[in-house]
């Protein structure tokens, strides 16, 4: 419990914290994150003018010369620089030495209005979620709380196992047009 966990999340601009679901905007795109564990989560924001690099006490400083350049290209094209800025802070309220992390991240165009809904779910050996999707369609994700990584997902009447394993990366791009 005394090894301080904590999840993160970076945006460019200031998120706007709602409870336990959070809103970050940017150019024409929203992301929403909802935490669903810990139960007991402090969210806590953090950035803007001397804080975009905060880690550890402190701000940390970059090259000069690097920042220069890239505040001159964003001033030219009206984009970026998308490092520092912001960032969501997720802890548990008090420490355990088991101390676990589910959130559901919904990334939409910036006219959304509302995040996927979602339901906490509990059983004897899993933390999960059920999603409800614009279509009706409902979604359950389970992850295993100990042992083996891993866990199911259900839709409808099926239930299927997640991946206990790193996937292979090759090929992940194959047939992705590029511009």
């Amino acid at each position: 419990a005394a090894y301080g966990k904590e999840w993160l999340v970076h945006t460019v601009n200031e998120p706007v914290v709602d409870g336990r679901l959070v809103r970050a905007d940017n150019r024409k795109g929203r992301l929403f994150c909802e935490t669903i564990l810990p139960a007991e989560a402090q969210l806590r924001t953090r950035g803007g003018k001397g804080q975009e690099f905060w880690s550890n006490g402190r701000n940390w400083d970059l090259n000069r010369k690097f920042v220069d350049d890239w505040e001159k290209r964003g001033a030219k094209d009206g984009r970026g620089p998308y490092w520092g800025g912001w960032r969501l802070e997720v802890a548990p309220k008090t420490p355990a030495k088991d101390d676990r992390f589910l959130h559901v991240l919904t990334a939409t165009d910036s006219a959304a209005g509302v995040a996927a809904r979602t339901k906490p779910v509990h059983t004897e050996t899993q933390d999960g979620v059920t999603l409800s999707l614009p279509d009706g369609t409902e979604l359950t994700v389970l992850f295993n709380r100990a042992g083996t990584v891993g866990g199911e997902i259900r839709r409808g009447g099926t239930t299927r196992p997640l991946a206990t394993t790193v996937q292979p990366q090759s090929g992940v791009f194959a047939g992705l047009k590029t511009e």
